[in-house]
């Protein structure tokens, strides 16, 4: 079996641990923006209690979105964030930019969008603001189990914006089948990343990857759950 097999070959330590592992409370400086983002979505809950135009509310959400991205880190570390469980590297500064800046035109344009109804719309700019950390951490995980969190975090945030509209029939048949989809789809991406754990006996990608090139008689178990890995997302 795989234990066995990862239980008599040692991999050298050194190529194991390719960064340092940075502490969770040193790695908060890294996160400040998504924070920040989580502090607003609970500002925009609490202040609907008391705002009557709603539009307020997006105005605050789209200025959030703006002082999240202006206070993102100015360099890169390098020790793996989180006791190596996630990288702030350009590649995520990207994807970070990207969804900030989506996120942004989309709490825009829905402030000329009368179709939802004004009662209604802080809940679309909650979820709008949680989507934007949750996409960022999704982009800089280095784990699978974390993966698979944050992609359903995602999800779960997708469903909801999807059937928003409560008022078009399409917009509910159409959550129903993205929530039908997604289903399906998060259980092969399970699957194949159980299988991917039993071949390489790590759920960290950087030991996964060394783990792929040395043990050759588990890469095709590994293979096939790449596959379904990649077919679920």
């Amino acid at each position: 079996s795989a234990s066995i097999y990862y239980a008599n070959h040692e991999f050298p330590s050194s190529s194991l641990n390719r960064r340092g592992r940075m502490n969770a409370i040193d790695s908060l400086y890294f996160v400040r923006s998504e924070i920040f983002l989580f502090g607003a979505v609970l500002a925009v809950l609490v202040l609907d209690f008391f705002v009557k135009q709603k539009k307020w509310l997006g105005i605050f959400s789209f200025i959030s979105i703006v002082i999240a991205f202006l206070i993102s880190p100015s360099f890169y570390p390098d020790e793996g964030l989180f006791f190596n469980q996630y990288l702030w590297d350009p590649f995520t500064f990207f994807f970070r930019t990207a969804a900030y800046v989506t996120i942004a035109l989309t709490i825009l344009s829905s402030l000329a969008y009368e179709k939802i109804e004004e009662r209604f719309k802080s809940e679309l700019y909650v979820l709008l603001l949680a989507l934007g950390p949750l996409l960022t951490i999704m982009s800089g995980v280095s784990n699978l189990l974390m993966i698979f969190l944050t992609i359903e975090s995602v999800s779960l945030t997708s469903y909801l914006l999807v059937g928003f509209q409560t008022f078009d029939k399409r917009s509910s048949e159409a959550s129903l089948k993205y929530v039908l989809f997604g289903s399906v789809s998060s259980s092969i991406m399970l699957f194949g990343m159980s299988l991917v754990f039993g071949a390489t006996g790590s759920v960290d990608l950087h030991s996964i990857g060394i783990a792929f090139s040395q043990a050759q008689d588990m890469q095709s178990i590994a293979l096939v759950g790449l596959i379904f890995v990649l077919v679920g997302i």
